[in-house]
């Protein structure tokens, strides 16, 4: 893909290659519509895409030849799956058929009308399937993926022509990732996603579509199914059928909250024994299940090729504003940023989480001469210690910090993305703010490397300004002018020693904060003075605690009984404990919980 021209408010930089059509969620929304609802042109669009797709989809079906199939459209038929959309109506429409078709007892068989009926009844007939689709692959996607909202998640299936799995491709590549792939049906994501979509879209048995969506099979039924499903255009007969529903039938009912439940088959066992000696012997039992996810069939191609042939402007041809470029832009760093948050916290123990809950919420930013998770780790420990919170006042209970709500998370967030763009211009390229966030999307929010390069660049001048002043500042760092100072005067062997202490995946330990502890050094700050209180402010202060700590105590319960409903119907999988809390939010009486 070709390099973009530099742009008249700014060089492009040599080190950060960035095309001009990637970085950003670019399915703007209409210039006069909100962000929230999908509009009306895409959802019109949407309707006309899922009506041709079901028109194919039934010209393949033997529906002369099965007269009296009973089919409902509020639950058959839905075009939701990982395989190409009709081969996913196909198989939802043969996945829910009642008992006189089958003869047999299947729990889903609502008789509501006959499938000759349907099809011959023409698009307002089938739009309750249609409606019903493009509801849950939206949520799919916006679940899928944090930051979308409904327009982007439509436009990105309107340019996939209603493929769910091309629609998420495209948006990894948008977002640089390195290897863009079609969601895996092993990954908790992606059965979380498909749990959560159907749900929300009030689909009747949400459980089983989302476990079909994402079902296993043994390696005899793919070989059974493959010659049915994977050939295009091919006309179904009565006994492809008969064979379709059979291979359903026969792996049952989903299990109990199906989302994370590991396949279940016939598999390989490969036992190897090894001589510890001392008389003792180990053995080892490898187990290969014997069959694949039913995704299998579907027909991939080169993923290089789908991109190439991947062109926005042959669909996008609705208006679009530069303050919908920008938010489109920023979203992907946001969503970036929150991930460093996350694993910075993951990195702490139980414990030192509480301890640097409120640092890393105040002053603990991602911008920094190391990548973002150490930098926050480094300058949340750095802020707690020169700046320790006043000591508790007697009589107050003492409370842990290891829940954040969800807007003081994102104001951190937002800060320390303000900083990442003033150290870039200050230390990369001067350029527009438009196309500093793009290349902040393509180095995924790490600007270690060009901060370093920068560095040495200013230890050979020895007259550049501090490159942290303006960034600290941008930040709005509680203390900007004094973390400004503290990163530039890391040495490169003290960088060394601080990268080697909090880039492995383990958690910190006592002696690594230790060790952290000894490089930082220093004495604490002056502790500013603390006004007492009248009596009136610490009755309302102490009842106000006294509120936090019910609504604290509440939330931690729910979770962890949430956790151990979780392990329960998961015995397999290791069992969790809650450390801390990344995100509380007040839903408020007009919005659904």
């Amino acid at each position: 893909m070709a390099q973009p021209t530099p742009q008249a408010d700014g060089p492009q930089p040599p080190s950060l290659p960035c095309d001009l059509g990637r970085g950003f969620m670019s399915c703007f929304t209409w210039a006069e519509h909100p962000e929230g609802p999908i509009s009306a042109g895409t959802m019109s669009l949407l309707t006309e895409l899922f009506s041709d797709l079901y028109k194919e989809a039934f010209s393949r079906l033997p529906i002369e030849d099965m007269p009296d199939m009973h089919f409902d459209p509020l639950m058959s038929g839905m075009c939701v799956g990982l395989l190409d959309p009709v081969t996913n109506i196909i198989l939802n429409t043969f996945s829910f058929l009642s008992d006189d078709d089958l003869g047999g007892s299947f729990p889903f068989g609502r008789r509501r009308s006959t499938l000759r009926g349907i099809s011959r009844g023409g698009r307002e007939d089938w739009y309750p399937m249609v409606y019903m689709s493009i509801k849950i692959l939206i949520e799919f996607m916006r679940t899928y993926f944090r930051l979308l909202n409904e327009e982007q998640a439509g436009r990105y299936l309107l340019w996939a022509r209603g493929d769910l799995a091309l629609a998420v491709l495209f948006v990894e590549h948008k977002l640089y990732l390195e290897q863009p792939a079609i969601p895996d049906p092993r990954s908790p994501r992606t059965r979380f996603s498909f749990q959560l979509a159907v749900t929300a879209a009030s689909h009747p048995t949400p459980d089983y579509l989302a476990w079909l969506s994402t079902l296993w099979l043994p390696q005899q039924q793919l070989e059974t199914l493959a010659p049915i499903l994977i050939p295009r255009n091919r006309k179904l007969t009565v006994d492809d059928v008969w064979t379709i529903s059979s291979v359903l039938r026969s792996q049952g009912r989903p299990p109990p909250r199906t989302p994370f439940s590991p396949p279940q088959g016939p598999a390989h066992h490969n036992k190897h024994c090894v001589d510890l000696g001392d008389g003792r012997i180990s053995y080892t039992t490898v187990v290969q299940l014997l069959g694949d996810y039913i995704t299998s069939l579907r027909h991939h191609p080169d993923i290089r090729s789908m991109l190439s042939n991947y062109r926005e402007d042959a669909i996008d041809a609705l208006p679009r504003t530069r303050r919908r470029q920008l938010a489109a832009t920023r979203k992907p760093c946001e969503g970036t940023i929150h991930g460093f948050y996350l694993k910075a916290l993951a990195k702490l123990s139980s414990r030192h989480a509480c301890r640097f809950m409120r640092a890393i919420l105040v002053a603990g930013h991602c911008y920094g001469p190391m990548d973002p998770v150490s930098n926050i780790i480094v300058t949340a420990i750095w802020y707690d210690m020169k700046f320790p919170p006043p000591p508790l006042r007697s009589g107050g209970p003492s409370l842990e910090h290891d829940m954040l709500d969800t807007l003081s998370v994102l104001r951190t967030e937002c800060r320390s993305l303000a900083g990442l763009v003033a150290l870039f211009c200050d230390t990369v390229s001067d350029q527009s703010f438009h196309l500093t966030l793009k290349s902040l999307c393509h180095t995924k929010c790490d600007l270690s490397t060009e901060v370093q390069r920068h560095l040495q660049s200013m230890q050979l001048d020895g007259s550049s300004p501090n490159p942290f002043s303006a960034a600290t500042a941008a930040a709005q760092h509680p203390q900007s002018s004094a973390l400004a100072e503290f990163l530039v005067s890391l040495s490169a062997m003290k960088l060394q020693r601080l990268r080697s202490l909090t880039s492995p995946n383990s958690t910190l330990s006592d002696e690594s904060l230790r060790q952290i502890f000894d490089i930082i050094g220093g004495p604490a700050s002056a502790m500013p003075k603390v006004f007492p209180l009248c009596d009136n402010a610490l009755s309302i202060l102490s009842r106000k605690r006294s509120d936090y700590a019910d609504l604290w105590s509440f939330i931690r319960e729910e979770i962890i009984h949430l956790l151990q409903k979780y392990a329960y119907h998961n015995p397999m999988e290791p069992k969790y404990e809650l450390v801390c809390i990344c995100g509380v939010e007040v839903i408020g009486h007009t919005q659904s919980s």
